[in-house]
């Protein structure tokens, strides 16, 4: 595990100097010592050619592999492969059945993902309710682009609900969606569902 945290740090140049090189050797390491964290970061590195030569089939396999194994970002892996045409046809549906594993095993990227498919009628029938559904899971499983969206449809539904469109905003703005800082700030303006202060709106909004 200490292993992959530097070699995280590594590829992406945080608190110590960026050596995707490094990043891919050690993930290796760690893949071959059986850390199913280490194998899915090296089958990233693989998939966009960080630090290593990119082999998508080498990607493809660890993902899959991954999956087969429990592990759920190799499911939610090989759901992006399958939702971009990456190294394998086009497969939406396909990429469905793999993004549904992958937030069963509380994967939030998935949850989210596959939230928006069921949004647009993305390779599965469109269904709102079951959108609303995973985009709250995913929410509460740290995704910040899924708090926004839940923050939208909890003002834009039928029966919207104010006090918790701010809450979510509030949340999402917490994880970086400068979006969410926006419509946070509008409604802390406003006094539409929180009390109205301006000195907090400003600071939403400058965030």
């Amino acid at each position: 595990d200490a292993c992959v945290d530097l070699a995280t740090r590594l590829l992406h140049g945080k608190v110590v100097a960026q050596d995707a090189e490094r990043a891919a050797r050690l993930a290796a390491a760690a893949c071959e010592s059986g850390n199913q964290r280490g194998c899915n970061l090296l089958a990233i590195q693989f998939e966009l050619g960080r630090g290593v030569a990119q082999d998508l089939g080498r990607a493809q396999r660890m993902y899959r592999a991954l999956c087969e194994d429990g592990f759920a970002h190799g499911c939610s892996g090989m759901g992006w492969l399958y939702l971009e045409g990456k190294g394998v046809t086009r497969d939406h549906p396909r990429a469905a059945k793999y993004l549904r594993r992958a937030c069963e095993r509380n994967d939030g990227w998935g949850c989210g993902r596959l939230a928006a498919m069921y949004d647009q009628a993305d390779g599965v029938p469109m269904d709102l309710t079951r959108a609303l559904e995973l985009a709250r899971r995913a929410c509460g499983l740290g995704q910040a682009a899924s708090c926004l969206y839940v923050g939208h449809r909890m003002l834009g539904d039928e029966h919207p609900n104010d006090t918790a469109a701010f809450w979510f905003y509030s949340r999402a703005c917490d994880g970086d969606a400068s979006e969410a800082c926006y419509f946070a700030g509008r409604l802390s303006k406003s006094g539409r569902g929180t009390y109205m202060d301006h000195p907090r709106a400003l600071a939403f909004f400058q965030r």
